[in-house]
């Protein structure tokens, strides 16, 4: 009789173990990223950061071989807002650029980047007002950045739109940031660029919630507050023309 108590005992104790082991695995799992989704977010946050390096590389190249920087051309259809019919970057957005489209980065005159957008590093475009930029997409913008070029004078910038924060931080890590800092703010003065580099504009980046970033040419930025999500909008930043 004792026997079969201990052999009672004996299976209650492995039932308990067994369950507290499956209860730590379950929470365990919830609080880190899915592995499966962590390598797609690493490989999304990888295109996005080969994409604004070949997009530089384009418009050095472009530059020595005659263009000036104020006929630069990013003109495109692909670039979208979310109601589909506006045009981050419209053809036709800087009066500058030569006609025959030799200036134009994803022209066939010009160096044939292919345009790209990338929906899987992207909130749903369904959370957003038909205004706000398709998520996934890019825009061509102007700012000043404190330690980068010339002080007050504005940057050449690629936005990459309306990221997760998964992405952000995942962009964070390749840059170096291990603590995967995304400075946040809602900055107001980075006009899209049309051919004109502004001189009046006060600086965007690097001063005051965002002084993390002085002297950075690539960084993740939260807009916040943020007339589209109320959590804030997630934005790459990648100088392409150091001025």
């Amino acid at each position: 009789m004792s026997n079969e108590r201990g052999n009672v005992l004996f299976l209650i104790l492995i039932a308990v173990a067994l369950f507290a082991a499956l209860t730590y695995a379950v929470s365990h799992n919830g609080r880190n990223q899915n592995p499966m989704n962590r390598e797609s977010t690493k490989l999304q946050a990888t295109q996005i950061m080969t994409f604004g390096n070949r997009v530089k590389t384009a418009i050095d190249r472009l530059r020595i071989s005659g263009c000036a920087e104020n006929q630069l051309d990013f003109g495109n259809t692909i670039w979208t807002r979310v109601n589909g019919a506006t045009y981050n970057v419209p053809v036709g957005h800087n009066s500058n650029a030569p006609v025959g489209g030799e200036c134009n980065i994803f022209h066939f005159n010009g160096l044939s980047e292919p345009v790209v957008t990338f929906p899987k590093a992207s909130v749903h475009p369904s959370r957003l007002p038909d205004s706000a930029y398709m998520p996934g997409s890019g825009t061509i913008l102007t700012g000043a950045i404190a330690g980068v070029g010339v002080e007050d004078r504005p940057e050449l910038l690629l936005f990459m739109n309306v990221l997760t924060e998964d992405t952000c931080k995942a962009l964070s890590r390749m840059i170096g940031d291990k603590t995967e800092t995304i400075v946040e703010d809602n900055i107001s003065n980075t006009p899209l660029f049309t051919g004109n580099f502004s001189t009046s504009i006060p600086v965007a980046f690097g001063t005051g919630p965002t002084a993390s970033v002085y002297g950075k040419r690539e960084f993740c930025y939260k807009q916040t507050p943020s007339g589209w999500l109320s959590e804030g909008v997630y934005y790459f930043v990648k100088v392409l023309l150091e001025r």
